[in-house]
């Protein structure tokens, strides 16, 4: 399900840069390419809580966040990815969903599950798991996106 939540939040951080706000995000369009409220709900959730978390964190390594450098591959690391999987993560870093520690944990992935040419499908499903992963365990006060089916009592 998360994949289908990263393509919503891929197209509203596409309209993010075309456009000044939030509200400005066509969910009219999201409802016609056949996504449900509830998704796009649970991708406005985590992109707001994102925007918010990331906006205030103290980072201890800078070049994990800089948006403005960009990890080039080692030769070793050429065969990881296909042209087209590669290119994904180019775009998505260029747009602000990925940062450098998210590039940095893909490529650590694929090392460590020993496959070459990871094409789209594979990608996308480690890009859902790293961006869906809690990684602030530690921080009570971080919320999580609700799922489809969650509700608020």
């Amino acid at each position: 399900m998360f994949e289908r939540i990263i393509k919503i939040i891929t197209y509203m951080i596409s309209q993010l840069n075309e456009e000044s706000s939030f509200l400005d995000i066509d969910v009219e369009e999201l409802k016609g390419l056949g996504y449900t409220q509830s998704e796009i709900s649970t991708a406005f959730s985590w992109l707001v809580e994102r925007v918010d978390v990331t906006r205030d964190k103290e980072v201890s390594d800078p070049a994990l966040v800089d948006s403005s450098s960009f990890r080039i591959l080692h030769e070793g690391e050429l065969g990881l990815f296909t042209h087209e999987a590669w290119g994904r993560v180019v775009n998505l870093h260029s747009i602000g969903l990925l940062t450098n520690h998210d590039i940095e944990k893909i490529i650590e992935r694929s090392i460590i599950s020993g496959q070459f040419k990871i094409g789209i499908d594979k990608l996308s499903s480690m890009i859902s798991d790293i961006l869906s992963a809690t990684d602030n365990q530690s921080d009570p006060f971080i919320r999580t996106a609700l799922n489809g089916n969650d509700t608020i009592h």
